[in-house]
């Protein structure tokens, strides 16, 4: 009688999931995705950049668009 059993080891095998193919396509499209997040947020940055200076000038008195607050000589040739 025997009283244990000879040890047999277990082999596994992990077989991965394959991964699926990067075309042309996706690397395209993904370029144009970047391009297309940096215009915006280059357009976004600006705009807020070009309000803030308009915006400082108004409070300090310096409208460029009426020559107010400024050495600027108003000729009135428009009325």
């Amino acid at each position: 009688v025997m009283l244990y059993q000879p040890a047999i080891p277990y082999i596994y095998e992990m077989v991965e999931k394959p991964t699926a193919q990067t075309t042309v396509i996706d690397v395209l499209l993904g370029a144009v995705w970047v391009v297309v997040g940096l215009a915006t947020l280059a357009l976004v940055s600006g705009l807020v950049c070009a309000g803030a200076l308009i915006l400082l000038r108004r409070v300090r008195g310096q409208d460029a668009f009426t020559g107010a607050g400024s050495d600027a000589t108003k000729l009135g040739l428009g009325s």
